[in-house]
Formats: C-alpha cells, sequence, structure tokens
C-alpha cells in the first residue's frame, strides 16, 4: 500500500475539488487550468484503482469512497498546514560565544545568566574562558567581555564598569598585623597575582612602584593565578590581596573585606566588545542591551568613591 500512497499535491487538489464541486472553480483557486484540475484527480483515481467523483452533465457529486476519503484528507491536510505555519514561527536557536576572563566569569556573568534564560531570548550560550583579551575577525556570534580594549576601528565596544585596584584585608588580619599605614604591609603576607600578562592582574611590585615605594614585606607570601583566587584568599584570611572593584565590590559592600589606606586606584574598565559586524546581529543586540542594563544595576548597587573607601577602612581601624 505505501508505493500507492498518493501525492500531497494530489490530495490538496481532490480536497479544493470536492469544497467546490467544480473544476473550474477549483482551478481558479489553485492558479491552474480547469484541465489541469481534471488531468490530476484522473490521475489520482487511476493510482487508487477507483473513482472519487461522479462525473455528471454540469455538475460533480462524491462515491461513497470520495465521501470516506475526504474527512480523512481535509484532517491530514489542516494538520500539516497547522504544524508548518508552528516551524515557520520557531526561530533557530541562535548560538552565542562570549570570550571572557575566568574571574569575570565566575564571579560576575555566571551568577546574572539565569535572568537572561528567563527571558526566552532562544539564544545558547557558550562561555570561552580567555586570558588574554579575544582579537575579532568576522565572527558573527561572538561577544567578548574584556578589561580596556585595544581600541580597533574593525570593532564594536561599550563600557560596562569603571575599574578600580586597592589592596583589601579582613578585620583579623587589620588587627593582626596592625595594618594602619602602608609601610606596616612589610609585615603581613601579601597574595600575588602569578598570572602575568592576564587581563585582570594585579601586581604589588607595580603598585609599591607608583607611591615610589619598594616591597619590603618579609612574611612568607602565596600566589595564585586568578584574581578571583586571590580574593577568596583575602577573604578567607589568607593575606592582603591587592584586588579589582569589579569582583571584590560586594565583599567589599558587605564588609568582608576592607579597603586599606584610603588608597584606591583607577584602571581603566570592564568593556563588552564585538565585530562592527556582529552588532548588527539582532541576537548580539539583545545581549549587548541586557549586559548594559546588569552593569547599570551593579554599579548602581556596589559604586565607591574615595570617600566612602575611606570610611569603611576607618570603621574597622578605629581602636588604633
Amino acid at each position: 500500500m505505501a508505493n500507492r500512497l498518493p501525492s500531497l499535491d494530489a490530495l490538496r487538489f481532490f480536497d479544493v475539488t470536492a469544497r467546490y464541486m467544480s473544476f473550474t472553480l477549483a482551478a481558479s483557486e489553485l492558479c491552474v487550468s480547469q484541465s489541469a484540475v481534471s488531468q490530476k484527480i484522473r490521475l489520482l483515481e487511476e493510482q487508487l484503482g477507483y473513482p472519487l467523483f461522479q462525473r455528471l452533465t454540469r455538475s460533480l457529486t462524491l462515491t461513497k469512497k470520495g465521501l470516506r476519503l475526504l474527512p480523512v484528507v481535509r484532517r491530514a491536510l489542516v494538520d500539516i498546514e497547522a504544524e508548518l505555519e508552528l516551524l515557520a514561527d520557531e526561530n533557530e536557536s541562535f548560538s552565542l560565544k562570549i570570550h571572557t576572563p575566568a574571574s569575570i566569569s565566575s564571579n560576575w556573568l555566571i551568577p546574572r545568566l539565569a535572568d537572561f534564560g528567563r527571558r526566552g531570548a532562544n539564544i545558547d550560550i557558550e562561555l570561552v574562558v580567555d586570558i588574554l583579551a579575544k582579537k575579532f575577525t568576522d565572527e558573527l556570534n561572538d561577544v567578548a567581555i574584556i578589561h580596556n580594549p585595544a581600541g580597533s576601528q574593525n570593532e564594536h565596544y561599550e563600557l560596562l564598569m569603571a575599574d578600580y585596584i586597592y589592596p583589601v584585608a579582613t578585620r583579623e588580619v587589620i588587627q593582626q598585623y596592625s595594618l594602619y599605614n602602608v609601610s606596616d604591609l612589610k609585615n603581613a603576607p601579601l597574595l600575588h597575582d602569578s598570572a602575568r600578562g592576564g587581563q585582570l592582574h594585579t601586581s604589588w611590585d607595580a603598585w609599591f612602584g607608583k607611591r615610589k615605594l619598594r616591597n619590603q614585606s618579609t612574611i612568607n607570601s602565596l600566589s595564585l593565578n586568578q584574581a578571583n583566587m586571590i580574593m577568596s584568599a583575602a577573604a578567607e584570611g589568607a593575606g592582603v590581596g591587592l584586588v579589582r572593584h569589579c569582583l571584590a565590590g560586594p565583599l567589599v559592600k558587605s564588609g568582608e573585606l576592607i579597603p586599606l589606606f584610603n588608597d584606591i586606584e583607577p584602571d581603566g574598565g570592564i568593556y563588552i566588545e564585538c565585530s562592527h559586524k556582529a552588532y548588527q546581529v539582532p541576537e548580539i543586540q539583545t545581549f549587548w542591551k541586557w549586559m548594559v542594563k546588569q552593569a547599570r544595576i551593579y554599579n548602581k548597587v556596589h559604586a565607591f568613591s574615595n570617600l566612602e573607601l575611606f570610611r569603611a577602612y576607618e570603621k574597622h581601624t578605629s581602636h588604633k
């Protein structure tokens, strides 16, 4: 029976003809000639082996088998048409690749992605950890969250949040090592960033150098190769960390980490970036606008001025 299954086109001709009971009217709807409709129905009947229409002098009527077949064909055509419309309305999911430093990914982006998913944007996300900044070519599904873009004319970028570097410690560490002046750091264990060249790298030597001081720490130090690990170690009381506000803001706001010495050093910012071509893609713009909104919320909650940082430090060292 499978080899006798009529074509969908032939069944559609049968349905339209049965609706009008006229080859001429059916031909008008199907945008073909009357003879084409008549021939299509005749070929269908030959394939099935029985007539579907009884041809009278000036009209058509359905045969008994035609009457049985018509509702089955009509339901099938309606179901097929409805499903095709649904499929046409369903956009295939867009695959978005996000290049980001590991610390930004784990501490900032991942906790917020659930909100993006709930918005039903039909965008699949792939996170790619990049130690160095992503170099774009013509990828139409790539964006990057980076620290200080190079400013290429082929790239589109926007500032998400200004960034700052400052030393932090827990209240216990401040008290244990009497950290009331920069010179007191020589008595405290320092947490070093060993990922030289990384986007979020911080350097104690450079920090001391900008203040025309020499790193005189005499306590055993700890080196880690990710910015978020330094922040976590500082929060656990392992020593004094030189951190970035884009990561440490929430811990400073909560008081788990305390900025030291009223010393905050501006250091560029965190940007979202893609190629100019990619920025024209609607899905990229959807993610872009969401990121800017999330950054605006973060900045509003965790923004600090120099005075606020000093007060946070002063609050925990006023006993000296």
